[in-house]
């Protein structure tokens, strides 16, 4: 839980449009830069990730349950334009690929062929697969399995606009494979 908006207001300063914080100490009436490469801020003996406290500065209300996702994949990027609050399962969509095809969504089968999968937050109750690490358990869906990469590549691509999930996907995965 972030800290009341009003002690904050008091002790930092954040500019949305560079994604900066500047910290406001009392007893010296000066203004030092929280520029350290650090994810977190500490305040009030805590440590705060800074991109929840640049959601909640700006906008005036805590995300609460929801996950505070960088768009462009950026954790060091804090501007404004680049932060939503997202569920688990939609910032588990912009995360970037480790499947060895390359391409999100679409896995190398030991047979050659490829399949194309996506993974469903279940909630955090049991129902589904196996739980996680985080406390949520998931299932994986899949959508089919085809001969060739841009087959599969359309198939992902489609599968995104027929959800209406394209904001949530890097520009790169929804583009298709050139032949």
């Amino acid at each position: 839980m972030l800290p009341h908006f009003d002690l904050l207001r008091s002790m930092l300063r954040y500019n949305p449009h560079d994604g900066t914080f500047t910290r406001y100490r009392k007893s010296t009436k000066t203004w030092t830069a929280c520029a350290t490469k650090s994810r977190y801020i500490g305040l009030c003996n805590d440590r705060y990730l800074k991109h929840r406290i640049a959601f909640y500065m700006h906008h005036g209300e805590d995300p609460g349950e929801l996950m505070v996702d960088h768009i462009n994949g950026d954790q060091s990027d804090h501007r404004i334009v680049n932060l939503r609050a997202v569920t688990a399962s939609e910032n588990c969509m912009n995360r970037r690929t480790t499947a060895r095809s390359g391409h999100k969504g679409i896995y190398i089968m030991p047979s050659g062929n490829y399949t194309v999968q996506y993974c469903r937050t279940q909630g955090r109750g049991p129902v589904g697969a196996k739980m996680s690490t985080d406390g949520f358990y998931r299932k994986t869906v899949t959508i089919g399995t085809f001969k060739c990469l841009a087959a599969a590549k359309n198939a992902y691509i489609e599968w995104v606009y027929t959800n209406g999930l394209e904001r949530f996907s890097r520009p790169e995965d929804l583009t298709p494979v050139e032949l």
